[in-house]
């Protein structure tokens, strides 16, 4: 789904809002215009540092992958934490946001990585966040990522 019309009223909803149900809605629309990934894949959300997560009392990629781990009967791991400085990627350009994500992302410590994994997150804007977040998962030995999210922001031209 493009990031347009009611998609960033929505996700606005969803995370600053307050209102972590509508976790459900974001992946019911989600599953109607993406396949799932195939079986064996396991769903891994983008981490909020936990400054972010503390204050909005949940993590939006979270819930969203868990909604979407229960329609696509595939497994859910929160594999990756959020390390260093807190910075918000709203406004920012593309070359900003892949600075404020570069080395963002490590393993959890103790976690057992399976080789394909699908990150998840809300809104996939410039890919920043998702190749911080893979770099993290490649460096660990997963193999295969791919990615998930309720909509994509489209440069304009």
């Amino acid at each position: 789904m493009r990031y347009e019309g009611p998609a960033p009223r929505l996700v606005s909803a969803f995370k600053d809002g307050g209102r972590p149900a509508l976790a459900a809605a974001l992946a019911d629309a989600t599953t109607e215009w993406t396949p799932p990934p195939p079986r064996g894949v396991t769903l891994v959300p983008i981490p909020l540092s936990p400054g972010r997560e503390a204050r909005r009392g949940f993590n939006q990629s979270a819930l969203l992958a868990r909604a979407l781990s229960a329609r696509w009967r595939r497994p859910y791991l929160e594999a990756l934490e959020r390390t260093g400085p807190e910075r918000s990627q709203r406004g920012a350009g593309p070359e900003e946001r892949r600075n404020h994500v570069r080395g963002a992302f490590c393993l959890r410590d103790g976690v057992d990585l399976p080789e394909n994994v699908c990150l998840v997150d809300d809104v996939h804007t410039t890919g920043a966040t998702l190749a911080a977040a893979s770099h993290a998962l490649w460096s660990g030995g997963v193999r295969k990522i791919t990615a998930r999210s309720f909509a994509r922001a489209l440069r304009r031209e």
